[in-house]
């Protein structure tokens, strides 16, 4: 398990999954764990929903970053109106 493997699963950046305690801890802990077997490396429920909040935050993220550059464009429409006025 490595944090690159799970960034690229939960379609995040890996600044998210370090600086989010709790998935930075389960996946440090997890990579501790060389022994484990396949069975093992399942994640149980709570980690599962871990990585659905992760996914729903990950989507909200894109919603607010497109919203985000909307505002802008209008922004500087609105401004370039502005400064265009007799």
């Amino acid at each position: 398990m490595t944090f690159t493997a799970v960034a690229a699963e939960a379609k995040v950046s890996l600044s998210y999954l370090y600086k989010t305690a709790a998935l930075s801890d389960r996946i440090t802990e997890l990579r501790g764990n060389r022994r484990t077997t396949r069975s093992q490396l399942e994640a149980p429920s709570s980690d599962k929903s871990l990585l659905t909040k992760l996914n729903v935050v990950a989507q909200r993220v894109a919603q607010l970053e497109a919203e985000n550059a909307q505002l802008r464009r209008e922004n500087r429409s609105l401004l370039s109106k502005l400064m265009n006025k007799p």
